[in-house]
C-alpha cells in the first residue's frame, strides 16, 4: 500500500524541530520502518495525510507519521531537514514545508 503522492522538486524540505511535543498517540496515521530520520522525513513529506512525524530508532517501527498539523507553522523557524541531525531518543518534526513547491514558511 503506497501513499506517497509528492515530492520536493529540489529536495529542499524545510522542517519545525518540535522540542516541545505532546503524546501524538491518538493521531497516528501509519508506523513503518525507515532508515533513517532523512527517509522518515521525505515518507511524511510525500505522504498527503501527514502532517507532522516522530522519528526514534528505538521503536519497532522507527517512523510514525501523524495526521496531527501544528496550529502555528508560519511563526516558526524552519531549518533545512538534511541540517537536522539525529542523536538518540525521539524526535518530532512538525511543519514540513518546500519554497519549489510554493510552500511558504520562516526560512
Amino acid at each position: 500500500m503506497h501513499f506517497f503522492i509528492s515530492a520536493c522538486p529540489d529536495d529542499k524540505i524545510y522542517v519545525y524541530v518540535n522540542d516541545s511535543a505532546h503524546d501524538r498517540t491518538p493521531y497516528v496515521f501509519v508506523e513503518l520502518y525507515a532508515d533513517g530520520l532523512q527517509d522518515c522525513i521525505r515518507k511524511c513529506f510525500g505522504n498527503q495525510f501527514c502532517y507532522s512525524l516522530k522519528y526514534d530508532v528505538k521503536a519497532v517501527e522507527r517512523c510514525s507519521l501523524y495526521y496531527f498539523a501544528a496550529y502555528n507553522c508560519t511563526s516558526q523557524d524552519l531549518v533545512l531537514a538534511n541540517s537536522v541531525q539525529y542523536h538518540g531518543g525521539a524526535i518530532t518534526i512538525d511543519c514540513l514545508r518546500c519554497p519549489a513547491n510554493g510552500d511558504f514558511g520562516k526560512f
